[in-house]
């Protein structure tokens, strides 16, 4: 039974489908804004993920007008992407830590880049877990997991 009783819990810590510890976090560094002050605003702090791919990917869509397409893929966008260590936690985990139970979450966003399903799953996997608000890019779930979108939808 959820309570009346709202509640804002925030921590500190990506979220792993999997397993808790200390993974690589991938982001775009500064001496890219530096390099390049005229890019996007959203190419320069927003394009960060647990996964290399993604965010070196995320910075093809943000090739400079004077480096050429082929210097870009082969090799210059890869110098602007940074690892840093972070904290992931399970969903379990998160909620744990949170102190909060699994049937006490009405609300879930995700915005994993590219990762959304499989920690959607993780957190769907959870007895007790049915909030009633999932927010999440639709364009990559979609195309990615279209049966778990499906499920969503019942």
């Amino acid at each position: 039974q959820r309570s009346d009783r709202k509640v804002h819990r925030t921590v500190q810590a990506a979220v792993c489908p999997a397993q808790s510890g200390t993974v690589p976090f991938y982001a775009v560094s500064e001496a890219y804004a530096r390099d390049y002050p005229d890019s996007p605003l959203w190419a320069r702090g927003e394009i960060n993920s647990l996964s290399y791919n993604n965010t070196h990917r995320g910075l093809w869509f943000a090739k400079p007008r004077n480096v050429t397409r082929k210097r870009w893929r082969t090799g210059e966008a890869a110098r602007y992407v940074e690892t840093l260590r972070v904290r992931c936690l399970t969903p379990q985990a998160l909620l744990r830590e949170a102190g909060l139970s699994a049937d006490a979450v009405d609300v879930l966003a995700l915005d994993l880049e590219g990762l959304d399903g499989e920690v959607l799953r993780a957190f769907l996997a959870l007895p007790g877990f049915r909030p009633r608000l999932v927010i999440f890019e639709s364009n990559i779930l979609l195309q990615r997991s279209p049966t778990l979108t499906q499920r969503l939808f019942r």
